[in-house]
């Protein structure tokens, strides 16, 4: 049986360990549902539910914290064996860790909301260009702050717009200013962990504040890898294409590629906490270009101000 790897950023309460049982992640798939507990006593129990009615259980070393804050955690199922790391390090058995803890450092978690955007009014902006782009990033700023599956496929378009067509409307718009415009993003770290049937991370570094980021222009951006499935890796072009043109953001089809059809199937089987990874992903890559544009947004302010 091929590995299957669940990575997502979990929250650590505080105090902890915590006064009751807290469901730290939840993973739902047609074959298994899955819920990673953080207990009071400090130990982490993974439950695995069947829809046969059989369930399988285990409790791994406890785990201490300085503080409240954001961990990465990754769940790889092999069978009937289930691995547990947290921030790429290995939780040990509770009963091989005999009563050793692992000391977990942990991000603070972002004290404003990840996403502001300052825009002009738009009334004042009376380019075409400049004006389409300040509704395009405005656009794009509500749908995914609705958190609705809906309104972040059909971030795909206003996205297409500002970074995928012919000539792209960033581009257009910064023939005048100029700037070089850099995206900050959290490189894939897929290599770091074993192998395995699927993996996905966002690239948005503003949810975990600590981490290694690196900044990438426009072209590094659209190849950069935010899902693989067995052996074939998915970029922001392919996740922002597939939402456009498989999932319904843009135009109501078939998936038409085989890359397509994983990532639609993908989506179908396997939700953490209810998302889909393409939408999710699509949620880091839209708050990633709109930092990175931001440079752009504050040119056309000071024009406007010196007009």
């Amino acid at each position: 049986m091929v590995q299957k790897s669940l990575p997502s950023l979990v929250k650590f309460p505080w105090p902890w360990p915590p006064s009751n049982p807290v469901v730290l992640q939840a993973f739902d798939t047609p074959y298994f549902a899955l819920r990673v507990y953080g207990l009071v006593d400090g130990h982490i129990k993974i439950l695995i539910k069947y829809p046969d009615g059989r369930q399988w259980d285990v409790e791994y070393q406890k785990v201490s914290t300085p503080s409240a804050g954001l961990v990465i955690m990754v769940v790889v199922i092999d069978g009937d064996k289930v691995t547990l790391y947290l921030n790429g390090a290995l939780l040990l058995l509770r009963q091989d860790a005999k009563g050793k803890a692992k000391h977990v450092n942990v991000s603070e978690v972002p004290a404003e909301p990840a996403l502001h955007l300052d825009l002009p009014d738009e009334q004042a902006v009376h380019d075409k260009n400049e004006w389409l782009f300040i509704r395009s990033l405005g656009d794009l700023a509500h749908k995914i702050s609705t958190g609705d599956k809906y309104e972040i496929l059909q971030a795909t378009l206003p996205l297409r717009k500002l970074l995928l067509e012919g000539q792209p409307l960033m581009t257009i718009v910064n023939r005048q200013y100029r700037k070089k415009l850099r995206f900050k993003i959290l490189p894939f770290v897929h290599d770091l962990l074993p192998q395995s049937e699927m993996f996905w991370q966002t690239i948005d570094p503003s949810l975990i504040p600590q981490a290694t980021t690196v900044d990438v222009d426009l072209k590094d951006l659209l190849r950069t890898t935010c899902l693989t499935i067995g052996d074939v890796s998915y970029s922001v072009r392919d996740i922002v294409n597939a939402c456009a043109y498989a999932k319904g953001g843009i135009h109501i089809g078939q998936p038409e590629t085989q890359k397509e059809r994983d990532l639609v199937k993908l989506d179908k089987d396997y939700k953490l906490f209810g998302q889909e990874s393409s939408v999710a992903a699509m949620v880091g890559i839209v708050t990633v270009v709109l930092k990175g544009l931001e440079p752009l947004v504050d040119c056309i302010k000071d024009r406007l101000k010196n007009a």
